[in-house]
């Protein structure tokens, strides 16, 4: 069964967490430099490891979701995958969290979580709008995704 409201709150969670994954992707390399004081290029190796990551943990995360086979479940995924990745983005800039949590599991952490939050949200778009609207659907979603 279709739900409107439930495509809107799925497309404003993309608008407000695909600005942070691009935030990392830009500014990632900089933030191992300067706050974990590496080498840039031990710093450009640390911070691909979310995309290269992502090519994997998404088929099994994929996976999981259609174990599932709830939509409640991957709105939900996408939201706690916003959450992990915010969390290991902020204690790689800031510090924040566990001492003992190295860049290299902050950015696990990412993966993991760009992985759940991606993967929660652009399946998710069939099972929440009608077939005829399935088009326009996604054309907000890409949208909403590049604001």
């Amino acid at each position: 069964m279709p739900s409107t409201q439930v495509f809107f709150l799925l497309a404003a969670t993309l608008a407000l967490g695909a600005p942070n994954f691009a935030s990392f992707e830009t500014f990632g390399t900089d933030v191992l430099v300067e706050r974990w004081h590496m080498s840039v290029a031990n710093a450009n190796k640390i911070s691909s490891l979310p995309q290269g990551s992502c090519v994997l943990l998404m088929p099994l995360v994929g996976a999981v979701y259609d174990a599932v086979a709830d939509r409640s479940h991957r709105v939900r995924g996408a939201i706690v995958g916003l959450v992990l990745f915010s969390a290991s983005w902020m204690s790689l800039t800031h510090g924040l969290g566990p001492r003992h949590l190295t860049p290299i599991l902050a950015t696990v952490g990412i993966a993991l979580g760009a992985s759940l939050f991606f993967g929660g949200t652009w399946p998710s778009v069939p099972l929440l709008v009608d077939r005829a609207h399935l088009g326009t659907a996604y054309g907000f979603m890409t949208a909403f995704q590049n604001l």
